[in-house]
């Protein structure tokens, strides 16, 4: 799309952090959900794995597809519409909690 971003680090604080960072804002209540949960992890690993290897851009762009099965990258349409109903369901599930 024409757009570049470079970020670089000027320094790293390895002190442990505050505990107030961690703390919810009032009124706020953590709820757990697995689904999210899962797709958090998957988009930590897939994002790791690209810094580990920052020519994966330039080869496959830089927005992979979640949870993708195989080691080509692609989904079957049946795969795809699988997970696709997922995340409908997920949404649907977040609109009922606050979501829009």
């Amino acid at each position: 799309m024409g757009i570049n971003l470079t970020m670089v680090a000027e320094a790293v604080d390895k002190d442990r952090a505050d505990d107030k960072f961690f703390q919810h804002p009032p009124g706020i209540t953590a709820e757990v959900n697995d689904q999210s949960d899962e797709m958090a992890k998957t988009m930590a690993s897939q994002a790791i794995a690209m810094l580990k290897d920052p020519d994966h851009i330039k080869k496959e762009g830089m927005m992979p597809m979640m949870g993708v099965p195989g080691e080509d990258g692609q989904m079957s349409p049946e795969e795809r519409e699988e997970m696709l109903q997922r995340m409908e369901q997920m949404l649907k599930g977040r609109r009922g909690k606050g979501g829009q």
